[in-house]
């Protein structure tokens, strides 16, 4: 359980503190996975309290998963792309 404004009202009160993550180490995870130089491209992490648990991701298992793996980062790429250009345009004409 990480403490977040989504949790229902009375909710983290009543979580044992024993079992709770910190946003902190939920931060830590994001910084390792973007660091270029720890070279975690493709792994998946485990984030339980203060540890962080590394782990090789398995095999796709559907079609669906396998597009994800191997087809979606041009798809991303482009409609990314896509969506940059129409929100430097749509500035633009308010200028």
């Amino acid at each position: 359980m990480v403490p977040t404004e989504l949790a229902p009202p009375g909710l983290m009160e009543r979580f044992p503190k024993e079992h709770v993550t910190p946003m902190s180490t939920i931060l830590r995870a994001f910084e390792e996975l973007m660091d270029e130089k720890a070279n975690r491209n493709g792994e998946c992490v485990e984030v339980a309290m203060q540890d962080l648990f590394y782990r090789t991701p398995p095999e796709p298992m559907g079609e669906s998963q396998k597009w994800m793996k191997e087809g979606a980062a041009e798809f991303w790429t482009e409609a990314y792309r896509e969506r940059n250009v129409e929100f430097v345009d749509a500035k633009r004409s308010k200028i």
